[in-house]
């Protein structure tokens, strides 16, 4: 720990750093347009997701053109700043940003503007969107950060890097709030079925394929240790690129019985939409951290996001991201990591 903040302050309090536990905290009951949000500790949802309303088309017309106007304002606010661009903070981002990365140097964009000019200094990009998730005021972005590790956050082009999903709200048009996870990668050799943590589809957008709720009440089903789900919402020919987990149906029923050895549900969903093939879940696994994958009730928890990708109707790929949640009381701007707004 001594040696991770030692190398934070190097880089001057990187807003993107996430590496303590955490206790998660309940979502506010308010749910945003065409996202679905829950906080249910013990027990599956029972709330109906919120979809995107049937409307005329022209109204229709008008919200798919402001959330493809969203999608790219993410991807090039991200590109420009690690780039060393900090005019992309100012233009992107509203001046009451809400930050949930514990370590983001409390609220206000100086700290967004600082890390950029010094992220501008490496000489490369130090980030690249991989993949998109995008509903609405919401879009999630897969990217690759281009660290040596999170140990060290020195920049590398030649590293593996670090994977992270950065989750994104707008308003009027502007970033209003943003959460996050990061892992480091893992190289393809190093996992169960040789699949690196970012290779496959990128994904189509659109229309969602299935009601994100479905994967949602799967993993919550997974986690439970119920199978029942498992051959009628997953492909058969299911690739998944968690570095820890297999393949197939039979990498699924391996993971229920661990997780349902625990005892007690060990995911909590928080949030989860879709966009064309691809479902993103944002929730907490209830492991005493990343390092042991201990359930546990009372630890902080680990911060996950799931993305999915869906064919003929079933789950047929998935990447995710783990990290170790943080207390409010532990982050730079006492705000939780999962919450809404500048809930504790």
């Amino acid at each position: 720990m001594k040696l991770f903040l030692k190398n934070l302050m190097l880089i001057s309090a990187i807003p993107w750093v996430l590496a303590a536990c955490g206790t998660p905290t309940a979502v506010p009951t308010e749910v945003p347009t065409a996202v679905s949000e829950t906080a249910v500790p013990t027990e599956a949802p029972t709330s109906e997701p919120t979809v995107a309303p049937t409307v005329v088309p022209t109204e229709e017309s008008a919200t798919v053109s402001n959330t493809e106007t969203n999608r790219a304002a993410a991807i090039d606010a991200f590109t420009r700043m690690f780039q060393g661009d900090a005019t992309a903070v100012d233009q992107y981002f509203a001046e009451d940003f809400v930050n949930h990365n514990p370590y983001g140097g409390g609220q206000g964009l100086d700290s967004y503007r600082q890390i950029s000019t010094q992220l501008g200094a490496a000489g490369f990009p130090m980030w690249e969107a991989i993949r998109s998730i995008a509903s609405g005021d919401y879009v999630a972005v897969q990217g690759l950060y281009h660290f040596e590790s999170l140990a060290t956050f020195k920049p590398d082009p030649d590293a593996p890097g670090v994977v992270a999903i950065d989750l994104f709200r707008f308003e009027n048009g502007k970033i209003v709030e943003h959460w996050d996870a990061l892992q480091d990668v893992v190289p393809a050799e190093k996992t169960p079925d040789n699949n690196d943590m970012l290779s496959g589809a990128i994904g189509k957008p659109g229309e969602p394929a299935i009601d994100p709720k479905v994967a949602q009440d799967a993993v919550v089903a997974l986690s439970n240790g119920d199978k029942s789900l498992i051959k009628t919402v997953f492909s058969e020919a299911y690739v998944n690129h968690n570095p820890f987990g297999a393949d197939g149906w039979s990498g699924l029923e391996q993971l229920a019985d661990i997780l349902g050895s625990a005892g007690f549900q060990m995911y909590t969903p928080l949030r989860a939409f879709a966009d064309g093939d691809l479902v993103i879940l944002h929730g907490i696994y209830h492991f005493e951290n990343i390092e042991s994958f201990k359930p546990s009730q009372d630890a902080p928890g680990v911060i996950a996001f799931d993305i999915f990708r869906i064919e003929d109707g079933k789950i047929v790929e998935h990447w995710d991201v783990l990290q170790n949640n943080v207390p409010s009381e532990k982050t730079s701007s006492g705000i939780s990591t999962t919450g809404d707004g500048l809930s504790k």
